[in-house]
């Protein structure tokens, strides 16, 4: 084992700071690189300079020219109030079209009681929908738990039984 370190240091002797595996220059020696200097601060001080805060510029919202004849108003993508409900399942999601955005729809409570004094409850689901500068064309059936959403060449169905809501893509 002694002979192996005499070997070992006859070897670091020999190749110096350099070797066969370093790559770029050889490092400096220690003496080179100088003392480490001590950092002095009074207690409380902050290690570096505050830099002043940039001044908040208020940035202008870009709104599209609406077209003729349109009024201002909640558009397709406006999310109504609320939170989203927690129990949803999304089938078929490779189906969603392309460059689809995210909208929040109302559909009726699946852990409403179906006891017919009671009114219906809803709740809040978000869907990805196709841009199109038409609305979508509806469809409901007569209980309420099942609507489509119909874009032509997309649709979305969202039916609302058992306890959760289901979300199906179709193109």
């Amino acid at each position: 084992m002694r002979k192996h370190s005499m070997i070992s240091a006859a070897l670091m002797v020999m190749l110096g700071s350099s070797s066969l595996f370093a790559r770029g220059p050889a490092a400096a020696p220690l003496a080179e690189l100088g003392e480490p200097q001590a950092v002095l601060q009074a207690p409380g001080q902050p290690v570096a300079p505050e830099l002043p805060a940039p001044a908040a510029q208020p940035v202008p919202l870009a709104t599209p020219p609406l077209p003729e004849g349109a009024m201002p108003g909640p558009s397709l993508g406006d999310p109504p109030r609320g939170e989203l409900f927690p129990k949803v399942a999304y089938r078929w999601v490779r189906k969603i079209a392309p460059c689809s955005v995210p909208m929040v729809v109302s559909v009726k409570d699946p852990c409403a009681s179906k006891d017919a004094c009671c009114p219906a409850k809803c709740v809040n689901v978000e869907i990805c929908v196709p841009k199109c500068p038409e609305p979508p064309k509806v469809i409901t059936n007569k209980s309420g738990c099942k609507t489509c959403y119909d874009f032509g060449k997309y649709r979305v169905e969202v039916v609302s039984r058992g306890g959760a809501v289901v979300v199906s893509y179709h193109n």
